[in-house]
């Protein structure tokens, strides 16, 4: 956020109060988006756009609960359960109900796979990247290219 001693650097016109309103949202969209894939996310996005409808909650939350169960899934070596997925609309804890009825022959293996489910290269590829971008420590980051930026001169324009 912009510290104090900048924030009296800025007039009170019209322009100038604009601008800080949207350096302040700026500054929030970057730690919402830092934030992908936590509980964080949330707090950001109230933040910004208000409290989240009921129905972005719940896709978040299920996107959040699919994608550790797909990390679950690596780790474990069970590939054979991602099929399970696509036998239509369910819960991820109903698998092992959907397991029993598919071992019996009353659950149709799907009949479409998309292309990440088919292939497991392409799923172990978005997961290894996935977890790399998840080990960055954003902190350090940020931290070595603030004393860069805070040497260049503000530009104008774009």
């Amino acid at each position: 956020m912009l510290s104090d001693k900048k924030k009296q650097l800025i007039d009170t016109d019209p322009i100038d109060l604009w601008l800080l309103r949207q350096t302040e949202v700026l500054e929030k969209s970057a730690c919402m988006l830092q934030a992908c894939g936590t509980t964080d996310f949330f707090k950001y996005s109230k933040a910004i756009y208000g409290a989240p409808f009921t129905k972005d909650i719940v896709y978040l939350e299920g996107l959040l609960r699919v994608h550790n169960f797909l990390r679950a899934i690596v780790a474990n070596g069970r590939a054979d359960c991602l099929k399970l997925l696509f036998c239509g609309k369910l819960d991820i804890e109903d698998l092992p109900v959907i397991h029993t009825l598919s071992a019996v022959g009353l659950c149709k293996p799907p009949q479409y796979l998309p292309p990440w489910a088919s292939d497991l290269r392409l799923l172990l590829s978005y997961l290894a990247y996935s977890s790399f971008l998840n080990g960055i420590n954003f902190g350090q980051v940020k931290a070595h290219y603030q004393k860069m930026l805070e040497q260049l001169p503000v530009t104008s324009g774009n």
